[in-house]
């Protein structure tokens, strides 16, 4: 039986539950871990699947440190991630996973399976029904897509082997090889190769080999 959450992706109605302690990505800028006892259940993009809704204890965190010629900017970001989650990815993650019995959904809060299935659909629509679209036909093996609930928003992590984006209400940090861009409310930076250009109130700076031009 499938949960339809729009027209491209639909939440399964097994439930499982995280084996031991697993790591979702690992790249030289992002770390996202879960642990034992963590829920999943599973979700499909056009009848194939396409990843999970967790629900757990789990930790995220992003080293947002901009490194210039003229010292860092920005700093690492770390959460706990106590609230229901969902990670689009491609490949196969059930060796990590078992069958959920009743005693694990009470300990997750959860009074049985349909309620939890109804809470993952909740927070699937509440992602998708903004016009957003899934379509995993040209991922590569490595990508993935986190979305994490923040109040009536949701800060979304995409991050791969070559890059990796994260989106939050205050701000975007991007990450590809050399390149590194961070925007906030009244700032914007971006580096390469040791070029600095910065603005920040209405004002540009530009910083390059130590000398500085306005």
């Amino acid at each position: 039986m499938m949960h339809r959450v729009n027209g491209d992706v639909d939440l399964g109605n097994d439930i499982y539950k995280v084996t031991q302690e697993t790591t979702l990505i690992r790249n030289s800028k992002c770390l996202i871990t879960i642990q034992e006892g963590t829920l999943a259940t599973p979700l499909y993009v056009r009848d194939k699947p396409a990843g999970y809704v967790f629900h757990g204890v789990g930790r995220f965190g992003l080293d947002a440190i901009i490194e210039t010629r003229q010292g860092a900017l920005g700093k690492p970001i770390a959460k706990e991630l106590g609230d229901p989650f969902i990670m689009f990815a491609r490949g196969d993650f059930s060796s990590f996973m078992s069958s959920v019995t009743a005693e694990d959904l009470v300990r997750m809060g959860y009074e049985n399976a349909e309620v939890f299935i109804e809470k993952a659909l909740k927070v699937c629509k509440s992602f998708l029904d903004h016009g957003r679209h899934v379509n995993l036909g040209s991922w590569p093996n490595d990508k993935k897509i986190f979305a994490f609930p923040q109040n009536d928003k949701f800060e979304i992590l995409m991050s791969s082997d070559e890059s990796t984006t994260y989106v939050t209400k205050g701000g975007v940090y991007v990450f590809r090889g050399n390149g590194q861009v961070l925007t906030g409310p009244r700032e914007i930076v971006v580096a390469k190769h040791g070029r600095l250009v910065a603005i920040k109130d209405g004002q540009i700076l530009v910083k390059k080999g130590g000398e500085d031009k306005i």
